[in-house]
């Protein structure tokens, strides 16, 4: 034991953590590292924009088929609905629609009556989706934490750290989850209302930090830390239910739970149950989550014993490369 404990002041030090405030920081981070949402250049124009959209017009959000947008779209339609807006949330197949933003979401969207519509953790590579968006009169604030390509799609404003206009900021390595709680901080922000109010969306936000793998410092290491304890309370009823069936529950294993389900099947189940507080409905969106992750799970591991057998029967041990085809 003696040995490891002598590792501990190294483990510090390798992370730039040299002192005792550092440290205690490190371990129990406070609120003082939430960053002001409006660092982001673009902020002020999105908050702008959804605060004046008109409540009997709904808001439309496009969020990606995996956890980390699956969480992101979960806080922001949350958050919405709490402060009183009519709210939609789409949620593509990527089998079928890959990985841009839908055009069916598009129309959808125009057909609802909506003037606005919110991506997150989607969005940065549909330059033509976004084109078309404004053709029909759809006003689009991008959230995303992607790299920026060669050419920046023409939404009417982008919130992502990455962008050039926001190469100074503090902290920068958000997961999708985290640039659109921060769009929630500035609504909350502007709206004067307490941090407190924002406390149901950082259980969600946690799942998107994790399951990118984005770093845990800054913002990110309070986010998940305060999240996490959330979850051990059991605070959103649909995680909490979902931990129960979940045998030798952990974040990592609710992840793989999101991923497969929304990923090959039913895109926006995963949405519906963390967003629900209805008991019945939470049970229904529980058995059909763990009915679809296990019969992927059996396809996949059907798939894994085909390709073995493939490579065991055939002698590839000279090759540095193995292709495996198959149905």
């Amino acid at each position: 034991m003696k040995k490891y404990l002598n590792k501990i002041p190294q483990f510090f030090s390798n992370r730039g953590l040299n002192s005792s405030n550092s440290i205690n920081d490190f371990i129990s981070p406070s609120k003082d590292w939430i960053n002001n949402p409006f660092l982001f250049k673009s902020m002020d124009k999105a908050v702008d924009m959804i605060l004046s959209n008109s409540k009997n017009k709904p808001i439309f959000i496009h969020g990606d088929c995996d956890a980390d947008g699956v969480s992101a779209c979960s806080l922001l339609y949350v958050f919405f609905k709490k402060i009183g807006f009519n709210v939609f949330y789409y949620i593509p197949n990527r089998s079928k629609e890959g990985h841009a933003i839908s055009i069916k979401a598009i129309d959808h969207a125009v057909s609802i009556g909506s003037e606005i519509m919110v991506t997150c953790d989607i969005g940065m590579s549909s330059n033509q989706e976004i084109e078309y968006a404004k053709e029909n009169n759809l006003k689009t604030i991008i959230t995303d934490h992607h790299k920026v390509l060669d050419i920046i799609p023409d939404a009417d404003i982008i919130i992502n750290p990455w962008l050039e206009e926001n190469s100074k900021l503090f902290f920068r390595d958000y997961s999708g989850s985290g640039v659109a709680f921060k769009l929630c901080h500035a609504i909350n922000e502007k709206l004067k209302l307490d941090f407190t109010h924002l406390d149901e969306l950082i259980e969600l936000v946690s799942i998107g930090i994790v399951s990118d793998k984005v770093s845990l410092i800054n913002e990110n290491r309070y986010l998940t830390l305060h999240g996490f304890n959330m979850t051990l309370k059991g605070l959103n009823p649909g995680i909490a239910f979902l931990k129960k069936r979940i045998p030798y529950f952990d974040i990592h294993k609710m992840i793989r739970v999101i991923n497969m389900t929304t990923k090959l099947t039913n895109s926006s189940l995963s949405v519906k149950l963390l967003t629900t507080k209805n008991p019945t409905q939470i049970n229904n969106y529980t058995n059909d989550i763990l009915k679809s992750f296990n019969k992927n799970k059996s396809i996949l591991n059907q798939a894994i014993s085909s390709s073995i057998r493939q490579v065991y029967s055939q002698d590839y041990k000279n090759n540095n490369a193995i292709f495996i085809d198959g149905d």
